[in-house]
């Protein structure tokens, strides 16, 4: 990582290149002020810390000239091989899981050529969650759980809470609550609503979890959205 300062080294490093992380969502806006923004959202391992807990990790590129991104729709991407940053001439290149001829390619026209997940841009800025940090629209649902499981959520009554709070909250929130209070990886805590919206699998012990959440203001919660 030639050329990059020295504080996104370091997130490299704690978090091992994202390599078994999970991409959660990559989003891009425009303003009068900039041209387009690319924001790409990561649940990753900080391997730095005391029990490697999982964060979140933003990592937005500004005046973009290019994206490419094969996913399917609604897919989750769980990184292989890392992410890499770097210096294609006066641009900066995030490239998810590329294999490149020769290592680190060496032109813009390597990276269209080759590349199959990458957004190029003028500038690069890059935030990391950090502990008891999650999105201000969330924190209601984390006090309804709290409320109701003050001790943790036990195995057998986990995917009944995801099974009642479904109804009320899109797969991607959900998840991230659940990941957030229960300190799971996004990406399995992410599985497991996708399960449960499935149907497929049959959900035990969903009285019980309604009535401890229904005692901690369940109502309340879904009237005021």
């Amino acid at each position: 990582m030639k050329n990059i300062p020295d504080n996104i080294k370091e997130i490299f490093r704690n978090y091992n290149s994202f390599i078994g992380s999970s991409l959660i969502s990559l989003a891009y806006s425009e303003s009068r002020a900039e041209k387009m923004r690319a924001k790409l959202v990561f649940s990753a391992c900080n391997h730095s810390l005391t029990n490697n807990p999982w964060r979140t990790v933003e990592i937005n590129i500004v005046n973009v000239l290019d994206i490419c991104a094969k996913l399917k729709k609604n897919d989750l991407h769980r990184i292989s091989s890392g992410v890499k940053l770097f210096h294609v001439g006066d641009l900066w290149c995030l490239d998810i899981d590329g294999n490149y001829t020769g290592g680190v390619p060496s032109s813009l026209k390597q990276v269209r050529q080759e590349g199959s997940f990458y957004v190029t841009g003028g500038s690069v800025v890059i935030t990391e969650q950090k502990e008891e940090q999650i999105a201000e629209h969330l924190m209601k649902t984390v006090s309804l759980i709290k409320s109701a499981y003050s001790a943790g959520i036990p195995d057998d009554e986990y995917k009944a809470v995801l099974c009642i709070l479904y109804e009320h909250m899109s797969d991607r929130n959900l998840a991230e609550t659940m990941s957030f209070y229960t300190g799971q990886d996004y990406a399995v805590v992410y599985n497991d609503v996708l399960d449960v919206g499935s149907k497929k699998t049959a959900i035990q012990n969903t009285q019980l979890a309604m009535d401890k959440l229904m005692n901690a203001g369940l109502l309340k919660w879904i009237e005021e959205g």
